[in-house]
């Protein structure tokens, strides 16, 4: 069965880019991630000047989730630091905001775990605005 563009199952609510506030439990001031939802499941993201892959799901209703990695290299190329984003959100029903809760792990170079946070994330969907 082949399903319709508009079935949330496609990704059609979540495929395109968006700005997104990060805000660790007990941090007042969130940060910016930019992060682009691709048709098929990938995502990119982008804070700070580093980028991030992952890759996102549908789960029913107007929900997703994500998992999201960034890694942190060092001159020799070895990572150094891992951050895993794992996440669920929910699309408003306007299609222009979502918003729900993350856990971040992250690891050294060998992969023990060093820090472990939660949070919550609201975005808005970046949309084409005309030049004046």
């Amino acid at each position: 069965m082949q399903r319709s563009p508009s079935d949330p199952a496609t990704g059609a609510a979540i495929i395109g880019s968006w700005e997104v506030v990060v805000r660790p439990d007990g941090i007042e001031q969130g940060f910016v991630h930019l992060r682009t939802f691709l048709p098929g499941g990938g995502l990119i993201s982008s804070v700070g000047g580093q980028t991030g892959h992952g890759s996102w799901a549908w789960t029913g209703g107007d929900n997703y989730a994500l998992t999201l990695i960034h890694s942190d290299l060092d001159e020799a190329g070895q990572e150094t630091e891992r951050s895993t984003v794992m996440a669920t959100f929910t699309v408003a029903a306007d299609g222009a905001r979502v918003e729900g809760p993350y856990v971040n792990v992250t690891t050294d170079g060998a992969g023990a775990e060093t820090e472990r946070f939660a949070g919550t994330v609201q975005g808005v969907r970046i949309r084409v605005i005309p030049m004046p």
